[in-house]
């Protein structure tokens, strides 16, 4: 993870493609599965368009499989996560811990919530994909649910 972060800090992944955020998710969905059944997690996708957006297929990967992960390890058994998809946007909303994340801090280097059992680098490596590549990448508490969207 350090080292990715350090190609990614210097710049070592300009190529660029169109990729699909849809089919990067369909990637993930048997990960999600038996990971949410571990956690008995109710895992909902909707997905209104199709959302393309332009970066690095590697890093677009690393992304959305860091989201992805957050929302199932930092989750609550018998919780849920629902993901929506649309031409502009893809959201991650789970519920989990009951306090909202520090927001001035949560895209920060090792910056680890309650439940973190890693190195506290996976949501800053997202943000850092994410501004390299022109797209933002925010965090909401809303209705006791954690909420990250990627836009363009």
């Amino acid at each position: 993870a350090l080292s990715l972060l350090f190609k990614i800090d210097n710049h070592q992944f300009d190529q660029r493609d169109t990729i699909c955020i849809n089919d990067i998710i369909s990637k993930n969905e048997e990960f999600m599965k038996d990971q949410c059944e571990a956690k008995n997690l109710d895992l909902k996708l909707i997905e209104s368009s199709k959302l393309s957006i332009r970066l690095h297929d590697d890093l677009a990967d690393v992304m959305i499989g860091n989201l992805l992960r957050n929302a199932v390890v930092h989750n609550n058994n018998g919780g849920s996560i629902e993901i929506q998809i649309s031409s502009n946007s893809l959201t991650i909303t789970n519920t989990g811990s009951e306090l909202p994340l520090d927001e001035k801090k949560i895209f920060n280097d090792f910056y680890k919530g309650q439940k973190s059992g890693g190195l506290g680098l996976g949501l800053a490596i997202a943000n850092k994909i994410a501004i390299q590549h022109d797209l933002q990448l925010n965090y909401q508490f809303k209705n006791q649910r954690h909420q990250f969207t990627l836009s363009s």
